[in-house]
């Protein structure tokens, strides 16, 4: 009989916990069939019970990279595993029921369909012969929705878009769990915890991480279970000084000026001296950018880059800058025939809606606009598929039950989450699914991102790629990002023009 003075760890549900050295190894192997316990009086009681115990995995280990959860897969590794163990994978998220996902692990890869939930999740690895204890570890499966930035002049955390709701953010706020300060981790919660972003997502400067005195600069990344990491830069003010060699500022502010039919958003409120300033310009439905004027705090004129359609970026200089734009009416000299209020006749993909609006593809999202921006979900993208093979998608009990269950027909996709976004690379993998799966000649070198495309498109993608369906953006494919309904549009285009 082992009394419970001999547990090395205290009671967890229906679990005892023996240490596996010295007189207490031979208990691996054995069931454990009754518990004695005695109360204050002296007197014994029993339990009667049927408790294994198991062999130890003492130095065993697993581990699974933290992925993005439209990922589809990511790196299980494991480690010293006893001789014999069968190794039995189970992922868990609390009670939550992950049946429709298909979590499975294979050939060092864990992988999933659809679209879980963000947040934290367990992998058992157990035994499958029953001898040998399981083995665990966390990971998280990160949004790749951004909630928050940083308010420079203001030094708090704010909502990234106009879209993101209360709830949202404080969920985000809430969520943060690690916030490292040039490079070393401070916890937020828990036993010497340094609470360096506040509840209401303000930097709190007063505490020991920002010891290094006026006009220093500190490396942030804010780290929240199941977000991306932000990652950010805070620069004291420098004090002021009579003497002509600190007369420079450190940082210097940059605005914009408030302008009609239109709005241009900057990527930065204060910036060093040779520090590139990204300026994004929306124009309003009919409007397009006539002039963008930039210039310092003399009134002289800064040089602007165009990078982007929509974006300019130009070189910080030593002092204020203030960006001016001016907007006017579109003279629509090529009349659009969409009927879109939202495309104007100039925008990249105005031939494109024209275009699937024409096959019968896609259609407008309600009051004559097409949303060019807003994302698309995969259901639509099955269903736009299923009209293109001449399939009638009209009838089913959900409006995208018809196009989901072709597309499980025909191997295009596994007709799961259709209300899910779907990502530039699933884009594309279900379209070279629809082509048949052809030869992938085409290469990704020339993308600075191309390791980032997931194992399983891969192929698709290179296949785009040497096709012409695909451009990339900025040497970059963005795999991950979702795709809005314009870039469906032109990429079902260019596929549509290409299978002819």
């Amino acid at each position: 009989m082992y009394g419970l003075r001999h547990v090395s760890e205290i009671w967890r549900g229906t679990e005892l916990g023996f240490d596996d050295t010295g007189i207490y190894k031979k208990l691996q192997g054995q069931t454990i069939d009754r518990i004695t316990y005695y109360l204050n009086d002296g007197t014994a009681r029993y339990i009667s019970t049927n408790i294994p115990v198991h062999y130890s995995s003492r130095g065993a280990s697993v581990s699974v990279a933290d992925a993005g959860n439209t990922a589809l897969e990511t790196t299980v590794t494991t480690a010293d595993l006893p001789d014999g163990f069968v190794p039995s994978y189970a992922v868990t998220k609390g009670d939550e029921d992950l049946s429709a996902f298909n979590f499975m692990v294979a050939d060092g890869k864990l992988t999933w369909e659809g679209t879980p939930a963000f947040g934290v999740y367990t992998l058992t690895v157990s035994d499958g012969g029953g001898k040998y204890a399981p083995v665990s570890t966390t990971f998280e499966l990160k949004t790749s929705d951004v909630y928050a930035k940083y308010d420079a002049e203001r030094k708090v955390l704010v909502k990234a878009s106009d879209e993101i709701t209360d709830e949202q953010f404080t969920a985000y706020l809430n969520a943060i769990s690690v916030v490292s300060v040039d490079g070393t981790d401070y916890a937020a919660s828990g036993k010497n915890a340094v609470k360096i972003i506040q509840d209401n997502g303000a930097v709190d400067m007063t505490v020991a991480p920002f010891n290094k005195g006026a006009g220093a600069t500190y490396s942030i990344v804010v780290k929240a279970t199941g977000y991306q990491d932000l990652t950010f830069s805070i620069i004291t003010p420098r004090k002021s000084s009579s003497s002509s060699s600190s007369s420079t500022t450190t940082t210097n502010t940059v605005s914009a000026s408030t302008a009609s039919n239109g709005k241009v958003t900057l990527d930065k409120s204060t910036a060093k001296k040779g520090d590139t300033v990204t300026i994004t310009v929306t124009p309003d439905a009919g409007y397009e950018l006539g002039k963008l004027t930039v210039t310092d705090a003399k009134g002289n004129t800064i040089a602007v880059s165009k990078k982007f359609d929509n974006q300019y970026t130009f070189t910080m200089p030593d002092g204020k800058v203030t960006v001016v734009p001016t907007f006017t009416k579109v003279a629509d000299e090529k009349p659009s025939t969409n009927g879109y209020v939202d495309v104007s006749s100039y925008a990249w993909y105005n031939d494109a809606v024209q275009y699937v609006a024409d096959k019968g593809l896609m259609s407008g999202t309600g009051d004559n606009k097409f949303s060019p921006n807003a994302s698309t979900t995969r259901g639509m993208l099955m269903t736009v598929l299923a009209r293109y093979a001449g399939e009638d998608t009209t009838g089913g009990a959900t409006w995208c039950e018809k196009g989901m269950n072709w597309a499980k027909a025909k191997g295009v996709s596994d007709g799961t989450n259709p209300n899910a976004d779907i990502t530039r690379e699933q884009l594309v993998t279900m379209l070279y699914r629809y082509a048949g799966s052809p030869a992938a000649n085409g290469s990704l070198d020339s993308f600075s991102d191309a390791a980032s495309v997931s194992s399983y498109a891969v192929n698709a993608m290179q296949w785009a790629v040497a096709n012409g369906i695909v451009n990339g953006s900025n040497g970059k494919l963005n795999p991950q990002n979702n795709a809005t309904r314009a870039q469906v549009a032109a990429i079902l285009m260019r596929f549509c023009e290409m299978s002819k």
